[in-house]
């Protein structure tokens, strides 16, 4: 099986590490790049169950730049997820513009809210109490993880794999309903 997801949020919300993460890739430096468009990232992913099932991953992290909204129309097609990443340090700029990236690559594109993933992404651990962050309006549909720097990286590993066995599980379901008809 094939697994297509989008990674969308602001610039500079942390996509491409979390990306370079998931995907086990060391490329790149320290210092912050932005993403020119869209990246792709291929890798292999394992779940055990009655059966070992292995789906190719395709992460596409995707610019958080506007100037490639003319782009966003050609990523869309065969996505089976999406991954919204904001930077925790910054949700009040970014709660209405994370409303934006559900509307255009959620809703829009006739997902449901099970197959979005919604990541608050910090780059250093959080020891102090956050002050309440204003979610997004969609945030009590969706799944909502939360990345403390490099603490709790692992954690974040094993919750977006539970969200991909779920999504493609999901599609296994279309498909084999449509079979039936």
């Amino acid at each position: 099986m094939k697994a297509k997801l989008l990674v969308v949020g602001p610039c500079q919300s942390g996509k491409t590490f979390l990306c370079n993460f998931l995907s086990d890739a060391t490329e790149g430096t320290k210092e912050y790049a932005p993403t020119k468009g869209v990246r792709i990232l291929e890798f292999e992913s394992e779940f055990e169950g009655q059966n070992t099932e292995r789906i190719d991953v395709e992460l596409w992290d995707c610019s958080g730049d506007r100037k490639y909204e003319n782009c966003w129309p050609t990523m869309w097609q065969g996505t089976l997820g999406v991954v919204i990443v904001y930077n925790l340090g910054h949700p009040h700029s970014q709660a209405r513009e994370m409303d934006r990236w559900y509307s255009m690559f959620v809703s829009q594109q006739g997902l449901s809210a099970n197959k979005c993933l919604l990541i608050s992404n910090s780059r250093t651990a959080i020891t102090d109490p956050q002050p309440a962050n204003p979610l997004p309006s969609y945030a009590d549909k969706v799944k909502h993880v939360q990345v403390k720097g490099k603490e709790n990286l692992e954690d974040f590993r094993k919750e977006f794999n539970v969200f991909l066995h779920q999504v493609v599980t999901s599609q296994n379901d279309l498909i084999m309903s449509e079979d039936l008809i």
